[in-house]
């Protein structure tokens, strides 16, 4: 019987062996089809220790649909904590600039450990983007802001299993302009975490080269997701005046005065120096409370690498990053309870 149960667990793990192995040996040349994830898995294999490599399918949790006020449908989906997990508070995650949207190797595997943690998460395609509709077929510029998709989802995720008080928003990159200005709007909100924020957006698109790339780039998401170009009305000059509007600077306002929302700042060690140094000294002009944490070893989309249905990552990286975000949320729990009884004396 041992020596049978033996034969049928190595058998497992051989097959599993052969099975990452075909899938690599198939993506080895080839690039994810989506901005964000165009490091070779070649590149990823050089940069990644043999130790920490992993590698999972987690297409993510139960599918939900989400509608705007206006009608537009928003893709979502829900990953749940398992029966054994002690149950935590719920997240909104809102994805970076990729067509891929919450499918993104980053939204899924962190997804995962979070709510392995206990965290209820949803993630949502903002409009565009993913398997979401199209904004632009309402003809109208107010139409196009993705922080209408974050409000129409944390209305959703509100009303989630019979409702909840206040939950927390995890944002990457490009997400991060919704998750600030919506994070900080909302009272439903209590805490927000940034990682990898949009930096130095006017910086950038000063350079006449960088403008172009990310016009083109914004031009071909919809290519791969919609199968169509921008209207006509949507110029790039208009284009660049929304880009240039949604910039962390904007939010100095109320995050330079104490007291103000929870927020972690987070970034990679092998995030550009550039983009760190910006992002330090806007820690500094924050207010308390804050907290700031950079992740070792990490580049700005925490190591992973997506294709043939597996999202490759650095399984160090990884939870370290759900370790500290699931840390900071638990010390705003305590800085909560610590205040309420405070408050009760």
């Amino acid at each position: 019987m041992k020596r049978h149960r033996r034969g049928t667990v190595f058998a497992w793990v051989v097959g599993s062996l052969a099975v990452l192995g075909a899938s690599v040996v198939l993506a080895w040349h080839v690039s994810a089809p989506s901005w964000g994830e165009s490091v070779k898995f070649r590149s990823w294999f050089s940069k990644v220790p043999w130790r920490s490599m992993a590698a999972c399918r987690c297409a993510g949790g139960r599918a939900v649909e989400i509608v705007r006020p206006d009608g537009i449908r928003l893709a979502g989906s829900i990953d749940r904590p398992p029966p054994s997990a002690h149950r935590q508070r719920a997240i909104l995650m809102l994805h970076g600039n990729t067509p891929a949207g919450k499918r993104l190797g980053i939204y899924r595997v962190l997804s995962r450990g979070l709510a392995d943690r206990g965290f209820v998460v949803l993630s949502v395609d903002f409009a565009g983007f993913g398997e979401s509709e199209d904004a632009f077929r309402l003809g109208s510029r107010g139409a196009v802001n993705q922080d209408l998709d974050a409000r129409a989802a944390l209305r959703y995720l509100m009303t989630l299993d019979g409702g909840t008080e206040s939950l927390d928003v995890v944002c990457h990159s490009m997400g991060c302009n919704a998750g600030f200005s919506v994070g900080l709007a909302e009272p439903a909100v209590r805490a927000i975490v940034a990682i990898g924020p949009p930096r130095r957006n006017p910086e950038r698109f000063q350079d006449p080269a960088d403008n172009e790339y990310f016009w083109q780039r914004a031009r071909q998401t919809r290519q791969w997701v919609l199968e169509t170009d921008f209207p006509a009305w949507y110029t790039k000059e208009i284009w660049l005046e929304d880009r240039l509007a949604r910039n962390l600077e904007r939010h100095l306002e109320i995050l330079s005065r104490s007291p103000h929302k929870p927020v972690l700042l987070m970034d990679g060690e092998l995030e550009s120096e550039a983009d760190r140094a910006y992002l330090r000294d806007y820690f500094e002009r924050m207010a308390e409370p804050k907290t700031y944490v950079t992740v070792p070893r990490s580049n700005h989309y925490g190591n992973t690498v997506s294709g043939l249905g597996l999202a490759l990552y650095d399984r160090e990286v990884i939870a370290r990053t759900v370790d500290e975000i699931a840390r900071f949320l638990g010390s705003v729990d305590n800085r909560n309870t610590s205040h309420a009884a405070t408050g009760s004396r």
